[in-house]
């Protein structure tokens, strides 16, 4: 399995991004590797703080087809996992020391995606509450505008009908 340097090692004269072949791990063991620049071991905690395993492209996913009624699709790399539900994305990824759970993963997408659609909604209930209250406001104004057109409309009558 191929291994990726993602954090410096104090002492240790090799580059952050170098790749090395991971050699035996066992449990509660100690992770052998070796790269261009020798071999290495340590410990699977820290292991886990300076190196992340390299997943071949051949392993990451397509988007799935949609899924039963629940109408999204998702694709993972292992790590990371994107929903799409609704035209719309979200994703979620493995913080250090998780363990990967597609299920957990898909379950966090759909939620963020539950907060978008909300959001989403929000913003088009404000958008139709704004036009109302716009249309609403010209009625008034045309409403005003009719009650001073008849008050101008009496006072000129009553004028005439005084001059008669």
């Amino acid at each position: 399995m191929k291994i990726k340097l993602v954090k410096e090692i104090e002492g240790f004269d090799v580059p952050v991004g170098t790749e090395f072949n991971m050699k035996a791990s066992a449990d509660g063991g100690f992770v052998t590797f070796e790269s261009e620049y020798g071999y290495g071991m340590m410990s699977p905690s820290q292991f886990e703080k300076y190196f992340e395993k390299i997943i071949p492209e051949s392993l990451i996913s397509e988007w799935t087809g949609w899924i039963n009624a629940a109408f999204y699709k998702y694709t993972t790399n292992y790590k990371k996992i994107v929903v799409m539900k609704n035209g719309i994305k979200a994703s979620a990824k493995c913080r250090e020391g998780d363990t990967f759970s597609l299920h957990k993963g898909i379950d966090l997408c759909l939620a963020r995606v539950s907060v978008k659609e909300g959001e989403r909604l929000e913003e088009m209930l404000n958008a139709e509450a704004k036009a109302l209250l716009n249309q609403m406001r010209l009625t008034e104004e045309n409403l005003y505008d009719t009650s001073r057109i008849l008050s101008a409309r009496k006072i000129i009558e009553y004028d005439l009908l005084q001059r008669m």
